[in-house]
């Protein structure tokens, strides 16, 4: 929702890699639903660096954005 890459929407995005009744869940709520290809550089660019509870940090990130995991 919101600005992505610099066009401005405020509907919900969701890739057409999920099966039709995933879909639908969110527009039988009534949510405003844009379905957009799969994989596509509109959404994604996520990454993560959880903490286990021995102190191991993993690490991941979205293929599609230019971040990336390094260890040191």
């Amino acid at each position: 929702m919101g600005r992505t890459w610099g066009a401005v929407a405020m509907n919900l995005r969701i890739e057409n890699r999920f099966p039709e009744e995933v879909i639908a869940v969110p527009r039988a709520a009534g949510h405003d639903l844009e379905v957009v290809g799969r994989f596509g550089a509109i959404v994604g660019h996520a990454g993560a660096l959880p903490r286990r509870s021995r102190g191991v940090i993993e690490g991941a990130a979205d293929p599609r954005g230019k971040g990336r995991v390094a260890v040191f």
